[in-house]
């Protein structure tokens, strides 16, 4: 098919580019004739203008209107299920709507007694609309348990309102954010409806039949969520019964309160309808039992169920059933949706694509609910039965699509918080909602629901706040290691829904605004009026996550700006990279974000500008190799853009300064050549002969940066000169072809001279050999950037090596390395690198031969080995929390069996030393042996384990007892612990000692008195809490101390002040209360002014007894998981949790200030009616989080057991390895 002519109204409009097998035989990919002229150069453009005897630049628009999206269709569709075939006797009203759509009212109100036809009249309507007229509709019903709250409306309208605004929705998390997206789209789909003339018109049916404020439901009604300010060409049209009328979160200046009400009269065919049906009803509740039944599971099951379903439910044939539903029963129901898709592609709602029978009518059903009444507990105890038969089968491939999604849903609404709670953390149930749906979205949304329950019915229940947290967290750690090119691929592979779903997945957010910007480009290219959208998504998250890291925001900003210029959208595109922030953009970042939007833009007067200051902004770029290389580039852009001359110009200083011998690099002759490679082949090969002229002549640049320190002599490339190599010389020789040579020279230079030149220089080597096609050679060069890769960020240096491998035709033979080498390697490369370069294979292939490409993209995405190998580093240290809680509350088996799970160098040392202190007063022998253990993994063994831990293994080994081994440890390894770690070390562990020799604590403290300085106001306050519950007279000393010394670091100064203002407080609580205040008025807008104090801060005021700025302190934290380890430690404060016993971090001083300054509070200024429970538990079911539920644990273990135990058998059941 490639090639073929595509027509449209008599003219041709596209060629036929692609066929993507994946979306079946109706469906192809052209490419737009109109497209040709942004895309081709110049010169090319008007030679084929002339051949066409035509300006491609002045086609006009001849295409009809793009079909509507994968999810208008839905909604279309379960639309066509809602409207009547024929809609009789409604000749006025229809014509009344007509009216109002193109009149000055916003708002009109349709009521009317059940059966009216209310909802036949607006389903028709928005089925056939007028023209002009582009509905949205959500239609309320109370039968069916998914589509009856303001979560459900607004799912419904904000993909309707994208679909019209040609974007993607956000997957924003906080309320108010999905608020104000559903409020921006509709104004943006408004401004697409206005540009042609016409109304956007928002239906919404039954506003009676909504359950968002009934227990269980959302808790914000919809009428609530319909805007009070329209924009001008929006008019809003709801219906419902007279009563029981608005809302009372509706405001009083609502439109809905003042809008004109029609009252709509029953029409004869309703009335006949109704009549029949209501008959109906009564007849199958007093006819046999079959009928029955079914009406009874249906009013239960306030959902679809199939043919099969009923069968298994009523235990009667599929062909009696079949029967009965076809005959004059059969019209109380009606058949829902059109059949599903198990592919991977289907949409995740998977539910109403399934078919199946409901009640007709929402009447009916309500109607059903008062005659069973108590009664209908039968057909919900039959329905929980039956889901039990497949949970204890292990939900398996057969389970009904009813169980699988919205049954969830329906256990959550009915406020069944146990059964809930049972289901989400159920992990096969998981793992089959994963397989049929393609994601974890369907199980992360059950999850949420039952969060949500628990909150509503049973706040108090920590436990099961705790398991669905774990849960969540390991779950959602399933795409850790999904590599954020990877969803791209799936986009070029026409696998769009999949695209995106994946793009929204990963697991890192400055990882998941690249994948979502990545997706959008593909989008863009082809057209897709999705991508814009997307783009925008992605820019919110990279300014976001991307706060304090400028090159990724400004990665970003370049490719929103791409594809807005591909979406013709070219001015938005120039606003996008403003040149007056109040920093400077990172250089190179900034340079090819100006490029890429340049030629996207094409030959336009914007692009040229982009150019002229990319020009000016690369002369900054310092390392010269990586200058010239932007500036070939920039020559390209100017190529492609039509500017042949601006080319040239540009092209000639680039081989200027190749030619000048003083550069700093040694020689710039190879670097430029093999940039001009392609596109300047003769001029590439001049400037070879010059890098080579000079390896003859012996010429020695002025060269000021790192060398190899090699004498020629010694080395066998046969040249004899005795002079010092260059990273110049090292290009030029790869650009001889004497690849081999040069890799052993460079592997024999010292690391410890210009990591970005060697950096570059390894990037050449891998690329020398990539040319030759040797995949293997090439990849084990790269793993010698992989070090550098963390301190100068990715160059693209993997990318271009598989790309050139791929060109090479070494595609296979690469696919063969990355899948056998052993990850991670010796010098730190990841299955991460591998993945990118199956990606790169797999985008490579994806137009020529997409089979081949979705094997690879699929082997990039699951070939890890998860499932198989340890679990994640990160899930090591949440585990290791978590078993020093079940050792808290008497389960230290359990919590040997979790730390035999963990491997990691590190966690395993600070899993033991937790377990160690949890146990020292129940089992001293097992404490010792735990944390003589600690120590081992600690301080013997190559892999890196951080000071904390080997703080935290010298604590266990105080609070064990073993002083002897105390002193034996800081002797023996003190050249290998930082002075600080040192001293926090001995401090940590004479607290431990206190109670089982008090003389060798007081010698280990004694020791850091006299030692001790420094201006870290931190280490006197550690000093303080381990000190404080044990000797009041050192106690005093440390106190004094921290009052008279001065503390000028000013990188802890507000930390310092915090402390301070806690000692303050002991005799002047006002006046701490002031200078948190003048702290606090410094934040300019923010919580705090800095994140580094912040969580102390909250403890701070939770000690002064003002509970309410604490709480606002840990709400703004800057990230989830800080937000939850503050409430752990509000928590702890408010249980009066010992301030001496707690283990030092595993990771550093928390970057939040609140361990310290609960354990100073703690000492200080405890709560003045002993421990506050219910406050407690209040703070921890906030720290309950996917992100933080490992900083509750240890509170949670000291205030309530049980919910331990249930937290660690929900983790146990679902950890498996790799998650």
């Amino acid at each position: 098919m490639s090639g073929a002519a595509v027509f449209s109204g008599g003219h041709l409009v596209a060629v036929v580019s692609r066929h993507h097998r994946s979306e079946g035989t109706g469906r192809i990919a052209a490419g737009r004739i109109d497209r040709w002229a942004e895309t081709l150069k110049g010169d090319e453009l008007a030679e084929l203008s002339d051949l066409l005897s035509y300006d491609l630049a002045a086609l006009s628009a001849t295409c009809p209107p793009d079909l509507p999206d994968l999810v208008q269709e839905i909604y279309r569709a379960q639309l066509a299920d809602i409207a009547p075939e024929l809609l009789d006797e409604r000749d006025s009203e229809l014509a009344d709507i007509v009216s109002f759509c193109g009149g000055m009212e916003p708002y009109r109100w349709l009521q009317g007694r059940p059966w009216a036809g209310k909802t036949a009249l607006a389903a028709w309507f928005a089925l056939h609309p007028p023209r002009g007229v582009v509905p949205v509709w959500f239609f309320i019903t109370a039968r069916y348990a998914g589509q009856s709250d303001s979560d459900a409306y607004a799912a419904a309208v904000v993909d309707q309102l994208a679909v019209i605004a040609g974007r993607e929705p956000a997957m924003t998390g906080s309320p108010a954010a999905r608020d104000g997206e559903r409020r921006l789209l509709l104004k943006q789909a408004a401004e697409r409806v206005a540009r042609d003339g016409g109304t956007l018109l928002l239906v919404v049916d039954g506003l009676d039949e909504d359950q968002s404020l009934l227990p269980g439901g959302s808790g914000t009604s919809i009428a609530s969520l319909l805007p009070e300010r329209l924009p001008p060409n929006v008019r809003v049209l709801v219906t419902s019964r007279p009563s029981p009328g608005i809302p009372p979160d509706v405001g009083g200046g609502h439109p809905l309160r003042r809008c004109p009400v029609v009252e709509l009269a029953t029409s004869g065919a309703a009335r006949h309808t109704e009549h029949e049906a209501k008959f109906d009803l009564r007849r199958a509740l007093d006819g046999d039992r079959l009928e029955r039944d079914v009406v009874g599971l249906l009013t239960a099951a306030r959902g679809t169920l199939r043919v099969d379903d009923l069968r298994e439910l009523t235990g009667r044939r599929h062909s009696e059933l079949s029967r009965k539903l076809d005959s004059v029963f059969g019209r109380i129901l009606r058949l829902r949706g059109g059949g599903f898709d198990s592919s991977a592609d289907m949409d995740v709602t998977m539910y109403t694509t399934s078919r199946g029978y409901l009640f007709a009518h929402e009447t009916l059903l309500a109607a059903a609910q008062d005659e069973f009444g108590p009664d209908i507990e039968e057909y919900r105890s039959r329905l929980r039965a039956w889901a039990e038969t497949y949970e204890r089968r292990g939900w398996p491939d057969e389970t009904p699509p009813y169980l699988l999604q919205p049954y969830g849903r329906l256990v959550a609404l009915d406020q069944d918080a146990p059964r809930a709670v049972a289901l989400a953390v159920d992990p096969r149930r998981g793992d089959r909602l994963r397989e049929a749906t393609g994601s974890d979205a369907a199980c992360l949304a059950e999850i949420a629901a039952a969060r949500e329950t628990v909150r509503r019915t049973a706040p108090d229940d920590l436990g099961a706040l705790a398991a669905l947290a774990a849960v969540e967290d390991l779950v959602a750690r399933r795409n850790e290691y999904l590599h954020p090119d990877i969803p791209a691929v799936h986009a070029r592979l026409g696998r769009v829904r999949q695209a995106i779903g994946l793009a929204r997945s990963v697991f890192d957010p400055r990882s998941r605004a690249r994948a979502l910007l990545a997706v959008a480009r593909v989008l863009a290219e082809a057209g897709d009026r999705r991508a814009v959208g997307l783009a925008e998504e992605g820019m919110r998250l990279a300014e976001e996550a991307g706060a304090r890291r400028p090159s990724v925001v400004w990665e970003a900003r370049g490719l929103r700006a791409v594809v807005l210029a591909l979406a013709g959208r070219g001015e938005e595109a120039l606003r996008v990279l403003p040149a007056s922030d109040r920093r400077p953009p990172p250089v190179k970042e900034f340079v090819e974000a100006l490029v890429m939007t340049a030629t996207a833009l094409g030959s336009t007067p914007g692009a040229a500008e982009l150019l002229r200051l990319a020009e000016e902004s690369a002369e900054r770029i310092e390392f010269l190799p990586h200058r010239v290389r932007v500036m070939v580039g920039i020559a390209e852009a100017w190529s492609a853009c039509g500017c042949t001359e601006d080319a040239a110009r540009l092209l000639h200083a680039v081989t200027g300064l190749a030619r000048d011998d003083t550069d700093n690099f040694g020689s710039l002759a190879a670097v430029v050549a093999e940039a001009l490679r392609e596109t300047h082949p003769r001029e590439a090969a001049q400037l070879l002969s010059l890098a080579v002229a000079k390896l003859d002549k012996g010429a020695l640049a002025p060269w000021k940066g790192a060398r190899f320190g090699v004498v020629w002599g010694l080395v066998p490339f046969g040249v004899g000169w005795g002079r010092k190599v260059t990273y110049g010389d090292v290009c030029a020789l790869v650009a001889m072809g004497r690849t081999a040579e040069v890799q052993r020279l460079m592997e024999s230079e010292d690391p410890s001279g210009d990591l970005e030149a060697q950096m570059f220089a390894w990037s050449f080597v891998a690329e020398g050999w990539a040319r030759r096609g040797a995949a293997t050679e090439a990849w084990s060069a790269l793993e010698f950037l992989t070090a550098a890769r963390h301190l100068y960020g990715d160059d693209g240096s993997f990318r271009r090596v598989a790309q050139r491998l791929a060109e090479a035709g070494a595609a296979e033979r690469l696919e063969a390395a990355l899948t056998t080498l052993a990850y991670p390697s010796s010098r730190g490369m990841s299955w991460w690198d591998a993945a990118e370069g199956l990606a790169v294979l797999a985008d490579h292939f994806a137009v020529d031969d997409p089979q081949r490409s979705l094997g690879l993209v699929h082997r990039a995405e699951h070939g890890h080995g998860l499932g198989t190998g340890p679990v994640l580093r990160i899930v090591q240290e949440h585990l290791a929390a978590l078993a020093g809680a079940l050792a808290t509350v008497g389960r230290p088996d359990e919590a040997d069996r979790l730390l035999a799970t963990i491997s990691a160098p590190g966690a395993d040392a600070w899993g033991h030393a937790v377990v160690s202190m949890a146990v020292s007063r129940s089992d001293p022998d097992r404490a010792r042996r735990l944390a003589r253990r600690a120590v081992e993994l600690s301080f013997t063994g190559g892999e890196y384990v951080s000071p904390w831990a080997r703080t935290a293994a010298v604590q266990a080994l105080g609070w064990a007892g073993a002083a002897d081994a105390v002193e034996q440890v800081l002797s023996k390894e003190e050249a290998r612990v930082r002075p600080y770690d040192h001293v926090l070390a001995r401090v940590e562990a004479a607290a431990g000692l206190w109670v089982w020799d008090r003389n060798m604590a007081g010698h280990l403290l004694d020791e850091v008195l006299l030692h001790v300085r420094g201006d870290d106001a931190r280490l006197y306050a550690h000093l303080l809490v381990a000190i404080g519950p044990h000797d009041g007279e050192c106690s005093a000393r440390v106190r004094q101390l921290l009052e008279t010394r001065e503390f000028r670091d000013v990188r802890f100064q507000r930390s310092t002040d915090v402390l301070l203002s806690l000692m303050t407080a002991v005799t002047d609580p006002a006046a701490a209360r002031c200078r948190l205040d003048a702290m606090a008025s410094q934040a300019d807008g923010r919580p705090w002014p800095d994140t580094s104090s912040q969580g102390g801060a909250a403890l701070a005021y939770a000690a002064l007894g003002d509970d309410d700025t604490a709480r606002t302190l840990a709400r703004g934290g800057a990230w989830p998981e800080q937000r939850a380890e503050v409430f752990a430690h509000l928590a702890a404060y408010a249980a009066l949790l010992p301030c001496d016993r707690v283990p030092v971090p595993i990771n550093a001083e928390s970057p939040n200030g609140a361990p310290l300054a609960r354990r100073m509070a703690t000492l200080l200024l405890p709560p003045p009616s002993g421990p506050d429970l219910r406050r407690a538990r209040a703070f921890l079911a906030e720290a309950l989080t996917q992100d933080g539920w490992h900083h509750a644990a240890p509170v949670l273990a000291a205030i309530d057991s049980g919910a331990v135990l249930r937290l660690g058998n929900a983790v146990f059941a679902n950890l498996r390895p790799g998650d």
